[in-house]
């Protein structure tokens, strides 16, 4: 801290003197004991709370589970006390049980699967190189609803899964059988993900994938992440992001298109769980 400039605290709290400095913090001037430039620091250039600025953003369901993410403000962003770090924890409302936590560089959590229609709070607490600051605390209930019903039983119908390299995993059934199944898979961008150069536009390409069904009906096919393409991101190229929704649907090879109609599946949406 040898290099702070104390005229931003001066100005701010309206006193010309490093005495003046020590009043604000509440410590004992003129000396003795001793006042240190870091002792005062610690008390006047903590953090500020992001004052309930928690913004909870839906993405979509996964299973029995609401995906959603989260953001808020930091008031002292662009001065001397702004947060480097905030961690963060995530806990059922009533139990207070931890379902998870960890720290952030930037004002804003991922991703997070939560139970639907249960009672959660994120407690957010911002850092920098003075110490701890205040924290801030969200309540919150996930959506009770889920995903829409499936089809009457007989149409095609599909689930989709995706693991931690976003590797995406469909199983249909009462497909044509012994015959060619055709899929299609559509990355979307995510609430908080960056658009694509050069054009500054939301990410959305297609990628189509085959496989055949059993004597059943059933047929299950992997879609790797690396078969969507690179896509130049503002931010950098990467196959998919973290947040991206990986809409997946399939339909009887003797269909001629994706709509909706006999021979073809739900729609199913899962988000990607990491950047690759």
């Amino acid at each position: 801290m040898s290099n702070i400039n104390l005229s931003w605290f001066a100005k701010k709290y309206g006193v010309n003197s490093l005495g003046g400095l020590a009043q604000k913090a509440n410590l004992h001037w003129p000396p003795p004991p001793a006042v240190s430039v870091q002792s005062i620091l610690r008390v006047i250039g903590l953090p500020l709370s992001p004052d309930a600025s928690i913004k909870i953003q839906h993405i979509g369901f996964q299973g029995d589970d609401e995906v959603l993410s989260f953001s808020w403000k930091d008031p002292g962003a662009g001065t001397p006390i702004q947060a480097t770090s905030w961690q963060w924890t995530l806990s059922e409302q009533i139990s207070s049980i931890l379902i998870a936590s960890g720290t952030v560089q930037s004002p804003s959590l991922g991703p997070q699967q939560l139970k639907q229609g249960s009672d959660f709070e994120l407690l957010v607490v911002p850092s920098n190189d003075f110490g701890t600051g205040p924290s801030d605390l969200a309540d919150f209930t996930t959506a009770a609803q889920g995903p829409p019903p499936p089809p009457p039983s007989g149409s095609p119908t599909i689930t989709a899964s995706i693991d931690s390299n976003d590797n995406v995993t469909v199983v249909g059934k009462n497909f044509n059988k012994s015959q060619a199944v055709n899929l299609q898979a559509t990355v979307k961008a995510g609430p908080s993900t960056p658009n694509l150069a050069p054009n500054n536009v939301p990410d959305l390409r297609n990628q189509f994938a085959s496989a055949t069904a059993d004597a059943n009906g059933f047929f299950t096919v992997t879609i790797q992440p690396q078969g969507f393409k690179q896509a130049q991101f503002m931010s950098g190229v990467a196959d998919v992001l973290a947040g991206e929704t990986i809409a997946v649907i399939a339909k009887n090879n003797n269909v001629g298109s994706f709509s909706p109609g006999p021979g073809v599946s739900n729609v199913v949406n899962v988000v990607a769980q990491s950047t690759v």
